[in-house]
């Protein structure tokens, strides 16, 4: 018989790690080692700037170790920009979408409830955030139950700063990839275990 365990209580059962809001470059750093967040051409991080969508979609392609396998036409995003494998990437895997015009508009901020979705997404919850209430409330909802914001005080509506994404991140890299599932009193139904994020970029990277 499958058990039932109430949503409220999952946060003790994942080993997730937490950033304080303030370690967003101890966060950055070790994202670093994994080669998701590596800075510009400069080589810096800018962790107070805001996170673009193109630089969000680098990093979900980075973590995900997502790669291109199909083409579309986006005019803001044409075969010359540097940033158009990971958004191709990031579209087919579903992390992310066009606008209704057609355009991506990389250029554009990302704001919190989106990176909370996007990341929510890749560890394979999307289900659960959906029977929670869809977007925002129900992934703003189970980020918080896995663990992802844990540590940070995210304005609503406000862009999401690198710095904050990179603690998102680092938070993400503990949580076990598509754990379970929810039944339809939104309680989480355990399925069989499964790696963390960590542990898959681990045995990718062979280390």
């Amino acid at each position: 018989m499958k058990k039932l365990i109430c949503a409220a209580l999952i946060l003790a059962l994942l080993p997730v790690t937490a950033f304080a809001a303030e370690d967003s470059a101890a966060a950055a750093e070790k994202l670093g080692r994994y080669g998701i967040m590596t800075g510009g051409a400069d080589g810096e991080l800018r962790l107070g700037d805001s996170l673009t969508r193109a630089e969000a979609a680098k990093l979900l392609c980075a973590a995900g170790r997502f790669v291109n396998e199909t083409e579309t036409d986006i005019p803001d995003v044409p075969k010359e920009h540097w940033a158009r494998p990971y958004v191709l990437a990031a579209i087919g895997h579903g992390l992310m979408e066009l606008r209704e015009d057609g355009n991506f508009s990389p250029e554009a901020d990302v704001s919190n409830e989106e990176m909370v979705k996007m990341l929510v997404i890749l560890l394979g919850w999307r289900e659960g955030a959906e029977q929670h209430g869809g977007f925002p409330a129900g992934y703003t909802s189970i980020a918080a139950i896995l663990g992802i914001t844990q540590g940070l005080k995210l304005k609503p509506g406000a862009a999401a700063t690198r710095g904050d994404a990179a603690v998102m991140l680092a938070n993400a890299l503990d949580v076990p990839v598509e754990v379970a599932e929810f039944d339809a009193e939104q309680n989480i139904m355990t399925l069989a275990p499964s790696e963390t994020l960590r542990e898959i970029l681990k045995n990718r990277a062979g280390v």
